[in-house]
């Protein structure tokens, strides 16, 4: 007789597949910017890449220490044309690494040694400049921080999380990757500097408000790396007045290239009555 009872027995299916142990395999176009994860994007240099495959590790997942960061993580060593490259983490099917600021421009090859056991070998696209800005996971809205450390979205949109809209003279500090070369320059897995010379980027982009050839284009007053990271860009802006109110698309333009869209919530009109509304990944 079926019963709703909290104590009965429930038949649930599970299907897994077990696959022999082998060398770890990287995917076709497996090694990706760790930003919008486009499939055979190019990767520029100095950026945080993500490698997708199996039997990358077979530690559990773990972290790496913070800047310097280690070559070798969970038994795991991605190797960037011989040599290995800085990483952030290992799991059984991905690992996170830097591509590092000396590769070379054009193809370049990728493999991961597990134990001492080395895995296929794929090619990549290595550019000087790849612009992404990262995302939150939650809609489209972008690694954005208000001055107080708030993300800059309606009220309430993520439970716990302190969120409220920016507003017209608001700074914004815009987290991205693979914004290109800085002066100083930073080598590879090495923190950039907390202390003056900053690593400013040496083609600093436009911050355009609105998006499109519309856009209302502002200069940032720092874009550079982020103190204290590897391979973690930052851009602090001002929010201009004449900017429009609501939900509002902000991109990074560069002379020869756009990042992707990132959006935030600047207050104004209609944007008061966000306060009790709920935005759900």
């Amino acid at each position: 007789m079926n019963s709703n009872a909290v104590n009965g027995a429930i038949t649930v299916p599970v299907d897994f597949e077990v696959v022999v142990k082998g060398p770890p395999l990287i995917n076709y176009q497996g090694v990706v910017e760790n930003g919008t994860f486009g499939a055979g994007d190019p990767v520029a240099r100095g950026d945080i890449a993500v490698l997708k495959g199996e039997q990358l590790s077979f530690a559990p997942v773990t972290l790496g220490q913070a800047a310097p960061l280690a070559t070798q993580i969970g038994g795991a060593q991605v190797i960037v044309n011989g040599a290995p490259a800085p990483m952030y983490y290992s799991t059984y099917g991905q690992l996170a690494f830097q591509m590092p600021f000396e590769t070379p421009l054009g193809t370049v090859l990728v493999q991961v040694q597990r134990d001492g056991v080395a895995g296929n070998t794929v090619s990549v696209q290595v550019a000087d400049r790849a612009p992404r800005l990262l995302m939150i996971g939650v809609g489209t809205y972008g690694a954005i921080l208000n001055a107080d450390g708030s993300i800059p979205m309606p009220e309430g949109s993520i439970p716990g999380v302190s969120t409220h809209p920016a507003e017209v003279g608001d700074t914004l500090t815009m987290y991205a990757i693979g914004l290109g070369r800085t002066s100083p320059a930073v080598a590879s897995g090495q923190p950039s500097p907390a202390a003056e010379p900053l690593a400013r980027l040496t083609d600093t982009p436009a911050v355009n408000f609105g998006g499109g050839i519309g856009g209302t284009l502002v200069t940032p007053f720092f874009a550079g790396l982020s103190p204290n990271f590897a391979g973690l860009y930052q851009v602090n802006v001002t929010i201009p007045e004449n900017v429009p109110h609501g939900i509002v698309s902000l991109s990074l333009v560069f002379p020869d290239s756009v990042s992707n869209p990132a959006q935030i919530a600047i207050k104004g009109g209609s944007c008061k009555r966000w306060r009790s509304m709920t935005i759900l990944p």
